[in-house]
């Protein structure tokens, strides 16, 4: 195996686990919010300057994480 390879092999393995901690960051994300949560306090949490940047970044990890066919 060829460097260029293993190294492209290790860039995979980085954009797979990215996408694993976005599925994580939004479960966590929802259940803070079924739990009572307020986006002030997930912004803290993430340390997001805003509830409006926490929403935005709910939303987005929502579309990130969610299969096309569904």
């Amino acid at each position: 195996m060829s460097a260029m390879t293993e190294r492209l092999d290790e860039l995979a393995d980085v954009a797979r686990l990215r996408r694993e901690v976005d599925v994580i960051e939004r479960d966590r994300i929802t259940a803070a919010r079924e739990a009572g949560a307020s986006w002030d306090r997930i912004a803290q949490t993430l340390g997001i300057r805003t509830r409006q940047g926490a929403q935005q970044r709910h939303t987005a990890l929502i579309k990130a994480t969610t299969p096309e066919d569904e």
